[in-house]
Formats: C-alpha cells, structure tokens, sequence
C-alpha cells in the first residue's frame, strides 16, 4: 500500500460489474482505486481488492502532480495524461462511478469512458454545458450534473443499479439528479481514466483525484459518507474465539498448549475483513502434530468465519500452523503455534513397607547340637506385628526343581519373633515350631528354601551349595529377589547366619556359622531393619517413569 497522501487526481469513480451484487458489500472499490498519491512518477498504485486490471496503472503521457490544493492524500494529476486501467466496463450490470475534479469553466475535455460499452463517457463542458459534466451512451440516457466544472474541486459520482434500473448522480455528496428505467447495454473493451480512449485527443486536461470504481451500485449513504476521505485498505484479521485456548494476535503469532492424550478443546481464531465480503484462508505446517487435525483451507469464504484445529495431540513439542488470510489485495500471515507438554507426574500416597518385607530368613542350620536335623529359622524384622496367614515355604535339596512346598501355620509374629522350621517336626533340641513335610540332606548342591506371602510375591530367599539361581523356573522364576552368585556349600554342624541391618538380596548378608543361635537374635543382626516406604510417580506420559523414596 501507498502512502496515504498521495497525488491529485481528483476523479473518484467506483463502478460494479457484478449485475445483482448488494449494496455496500464491500469497503474497497472491487475494481479500480487510484488515490494518485504518488507525487512523481508516470504510475499510480491500483488500491482496489480484490482490483482488477494493472497494478500499478501507466499514464500516458505523464501527469503534472499537484500537491498542493488537492482535495485528498498527498498529491493529484493535472494535465493531459491518461491511465489505460487494463480492465474493461459492461453496462449491463450494475457500477458505481466517482472522483474528484477540477476543471476550467467551458473547456471540454472526456473524463473517462469505454468506448466498447456502447461508448459509455463522462466529459466536461461541451454538449454538457459550460460549467456542467454529463454521462452519455452505453444504453444510457444523458444524465447532467451542473456545476460540477465550475473551476472548483468538486466531487462527483454517477451510480447505475441494474436491479432498479437507475442512474443516479450526485455532487459533492449530495444526490444532484437521477434517470429511471435504465437499461445499459454496452460490453467494453477497456477503460481510460482522463479520457474515452487512448491517446490525449479530445482528453481532460484539469485535475482528478481518488478515482474509484466500484462493481456495486452505492448508496446515498456511502456516497455520502466516504466521498470527503480516503479509503484505507486494511489486512485481513484474526482474533482468538470466545473461550478460546489461543492468546496472543496476528502481530506475535497465537499460542495454546495441551498434555499430550488430551483432546483440544476450543483451539479456535474467528477470521474477518473489513475490505471485502469474502476471504481466502490457507493453512500450512512443515510438521504437524501427532493427532492433530488442521483447518481445511477456505477460499472464498464469507466473513466471519472460525478455523479450528481438533483431535488428540500424542507426542511432546511445539508444532507452528503458518495461517496465510487473504483478501485480493491484502494479506495477513500468522503463525499458531500448539505446544503438546508431558502430563504432569501424578503422585501417589506414599504407603508403608509391605508386611512381607517385615519377615525375613535368618538363619540355616545343619545337625546343630545334637539334634542330627536341617533347621530354617525366619524372623520378624520389622517393628511392628505381622501375621501369617496361607503364606508358603519352598525347599530345594540337590536339584533346581523344588523337593516340596508347606504352608505355614497361621502364626502373628511380634517384632523380632523367630519361627522355626525342620525336617523333623518332634526335634526338641533346638525346639522347631513346625516341621517339614520331609527329610533334607542340606550339606550337598543346589539348596535353597524360599517364602511366599499369600499373594505368592517372594517374601525373602536363599541359595547354597553352588545353586544356579537363574535356571531355577519352580515354583517360579527367581528375579531381584536373589542377585549374583549362591552361598557356598555348607557342612554338616554349621550353616548360614544372616546379619546387618538391611536385606541386600545376596550372599554379602550371611556368614558361615558353627555355632547356631536358632530361636534367638543372631549376634551380627541389628533390629528393626532398616526399611523404606515407596510411592508411585507417574502420569500418562508413556515416557515418565520414576521411584520416589521416602526413609
């Protein structure tokens, strides 16, 4: 767009070859707009939308530019100079015709005009009269408007409704005459501005300013309203819905985020103009986001109208939708900008030590005393009471597949309670509070004993005489529940004592012992132990993953 002042072409005439188009239905002439604020040049912008014909329009020959006195903008043409607009005019339909003028009284001189469309003409003096202008031709009959050169600037429109079938005429805002049952019947063959036809001949050598064109019939009330100012050409808009998730505007871009998983809710921009009734919209991304469905691109679409992006966005990150809004003659480029984020972790409440960590294998015993019998001793290490109930034990004795598995007797284990098992349930010395379901022989290889809760989760294990824990797959497979290599085998009157003050899931919690303790605190443990309560983090992120602990 030019600058607004321009030069002095004081002619302003808006004509509409759309037969049927309504009244005012657009801001901007649709089809020629020469503000003549050029000032220098043998050019002139054409500021129409959606315009038709060059852009930018030659004179020939070169106009004088008035800048001073001019009615509007920066500048006016004076002199014998004329614009072929590259456009033609019917007079079938509907036009409007205005412009500022400046003639000299009695001096004839054709203003503009298609000689195609039944030679269709406004001139100045002649058979017009002295100080008067006058349209003639195309199917028209001649319509007068006085005192339109009498040496002033004075502005002037001739406005044909072919829905009406009237010609109307106004001066300097004011209707000045009208002829009714106006048929035009003229197709043109191309439009000049400062005369009929190329050439200087017979042209008009006074000044005209903000010639306008119009392919609608204007109302008094346009007229009127616009004649005594130019008119701004203004971009396309766009603007956030109401309740919408964009902020931000066309300047710095529009900006809305979502966790991915979540549905969009009201990502949506209203589009509107005020040159014109119709606008183009084009969407464009070099990566758009999982999930997510753009706006169709519009065209031609009636103002106001909404884009809306939709769908579920999947994947992390900013993903930029370049909207391109588009007039004819002015455009506006944005970029939307949706941001997809990880869903915020969502924290469980942290929950105390489940009571199978409370219970733990602390000691195993082959033949200690006099006894001749295999002991198991496990032990509350917890500091609260933890009861048992359908809980199991699993034995291994000389192979990687279970000689058998007992239930344990319902039994409530106060803090630091121990609860022994043997091969021999009447054994007495050490005294055993249950007895397997058979014999063992635990000095060899692969041996091993196993808790479960009543879940069937590993409370606690351990594995002796060189035991390849890994291929161990009854009654299930071991995990972290045993780490690394067996304790080695043992002999018969020792064993394995657990000690420390924590289960690390191997060998470096037990020593070999000679001498048992069973039924008592093992002289290298320390009670409680150590324990820590767990709580999840998470989200649904499918990324997120993580452990928080609290001591």
């Amino acid at each position: 767009m030019f600058d607004p002042q321009r030069a002095i072409l004081a002619v302003c005439f808006v004509f509409a070859v759309m037969a049927g188009a309504s009244i005012c239905s657009a801001q901007v002439p649709e089809v020629l707009y020469y503000k003549l604020n050029e000032t220098t040049g043998t050019t002139t912008a054409n500021d129409a939308s959606p315009g038709q014909g060059a852009n930018p329009a030659t004179f020939n020959p070169a106009p004088t530019w008035v800048t001073t006195g001019q009615p509007l903008g920066a500048s006016a043409k004076s002199g014998l100079a004329v614009i072929t607009s590259g456009t033609s005019l019917s007079t079938t339909a509907s036009f409007t015709i205005e412009f500022w003028m400046q003639g000299t009284s009695g001096t004839f001189g054709y203003l503009c005009g298609d000689p195609g469309a039944g030679n269709v003409r406004i001139f100045a003096a002649g058979a017009a009269g002295t100080n008067n202008i006058t349209l003639r031709g195309g199917g028209f009959s001649n319509l007068d408007l006085a005192n339109a050169n009498d040496g002033n600037w004075n502005h002037v429109a001739f406005v044909y409704d072919s829905v009406a079938q009237t010609m109307t005429a106004y001066l300097n805002g004011t209707q000045a005459g009208q002829n009714t049952a106006q048929t035009g019947t003229g197709t043109g063959s191309g439009f000049f501005v400062g005369n009929n036809q190329a050439g200087t001949g017979s042209g008009f050598a006074g000044g005209m300013d903000e010639f306008r064109l119009w392919s609608t019939p204007r109302s008094a009330g346009d007229i009127a309203a616009n004649f005594n100012s130019e008119i701004s050409l203004t971009d396309p808009t766009a603007t956030p819905t109401s309740g919408s998730a964009f902020t931000g505007s066309t300047g710095a871009g529009f900006d809305a985020s979502v966790d991915a998983g979540t549905a969009l809710a009201n990502f949506s921009l209203d589009c509107d103009d005020a040159n014109t009734a119709n606008i183009d919209a084009t969407i464009t991304t070099s990566g758009a986001a999982p999930g997510v469905t753009q706006p169709t691109d519009v065209t031609a679409g009636a103002v106001v109208f909404t884009l809306v992006w939709t769908g579920t966005p999947s994947t992390p990150g900013m993903y930029t939708y370049t909207v391109t809004l588009d007039d004819g003659s002015a455009q506006t480029i944005f970029d939307v900008r949706i941001t997809v984020t990880s869903p915020a972790p969502l924290l469980s409440a942290p929950y105390a030590p489940p009571p199978s960590s409370a219970i733990q294998i602390t000691e195993i015993a082959l033949d200690p005393g006099t006894s001749g019998d295999e002991y198991c001793e496990i032990q509350n290490v917890s500091s609260a009471a933890v009861t048992l109930t359908n809980w199991t034990i699993t034995v291994w004795d000389g192979s990687t597949t279970p000689d058998f598995t007992n239930t344990i007797n319902t039994v409530t284990l106060q803090p630091g309670d121990t609860y022994i098992f043997c091969d021999n349930g009447a054994a007495t010395f050490p005294a055993a509070n249950q007895g397997f379901s058979a014999n063992l022989l635990w000095d060899g290889t692969n041996c091993g004993a196993m808790v479960q809760d009543d879940s069937g989760n590993i409370v606690d294990c351990v594995f002796w005489g060189n035991m390849n824990v890994p291929t161990i797959t009854q009654p299930l497979a071991i995990g972290s529940e045993w780490v690394g290599a067996s304790l080695a085998t043992i002999s018969i009157n020792s064993g394995y004592e657990r000690g420390g003050t924590a289960d690390n899931d191997d060998a470096s919690d037990w020593t070999v012992q000679t001498t048992d303790s069973i039924g008592g605190t093992n002289s290298g443990l320390t009670l409680p132990f150590t324990t820590s309560g767990t709580t999840t983090i998470g989200g649904t992120d499918p990324n997120f993953t993580g452990t928080a602990i609290v001591g």
